[in-house]
């Protein structure tokens, strides 16, 4: 392990925001279920018993293909810099886009001897550390401008993740190599 900070420029694979044409197909499709269940307790009889078998067929479906679709699409990549400290490791995340409403900054902060475990799963390509870590926490606002306070600023336990799909670089090797850390290698 080296005792001087060393800085890797990261491309992590990120799930993209989904469509406004998904959002809206997926709330439509989960309201239609709502009905069918507020119709059936008010009129204490199963409305969905009561369609069609091929309304039936076409409303699961649907929601097969809707789901379905969702999970096909492929992550984009997005800019991770990971900093190794002489006693600690930042992962930052300049844009990290949770929702088309909700893109913050974050840096998360882990100290060595907090990290209780970290693993490279090979069949997902993805590494996750497991501990108590710090979080700072900025929100983008509507107009694209990085809010001055930040919305979180505290000690979490928990995990953090990203995917490896997207970047050549020998990730689990520069863990090893500029850490104290162990990888766990699985699957």
């Amino acid at each position: 392990m080296n005792d001087k900070k060393y800085v890797l420029q990261y491309v992590e694979a990120v799930n993209p925001v989904e469509s406004k044409k998904m959002y809206w197909a997926k709330r439509i499709y989960i309201i239609i279920w709502i009905l069918i269940i507020f119709f059936s307790l008010i009129l204490q009889e199963n409305i969905f018993i009561a369609l069609s078998g091929m309304s039936k067929i076409l409303l699961i479906l649907l929601g097969i293909i809707i789901w379905g679709m969702d999970l096909k699409q492929a992550r984009i990549p997005s800019e991770l810099i990971i900093q190794f400290e002489k006693e600690y490791m930042s992962l930052f995340r300049k844009k990290h886009f949770y929702s088309r409403k909700n893109i913050i900054q974050e840096l998360d902060t882990f100290k060595y001897d907090e990290i209780k475990e970290c693993t490279y799963d090979r069949k997902n390509q993805k590494i996750m550390l497991k501990g108590k870590f710090h979080s700072l926490v900025y929100k983008y606002s509507k107009d694209g401008s990085l809010e001055k306070e930040p919305c979180f600023d505290d000690d979490r336990t928990g995990f953090r993740y990203f995917y490896t799909n997207l970047d050549q670089t020998d990730i689990v090797n520069e863990i090893t190599t500029h850490s104290p850390i162990e990888v766990i290698i699985i699957n």
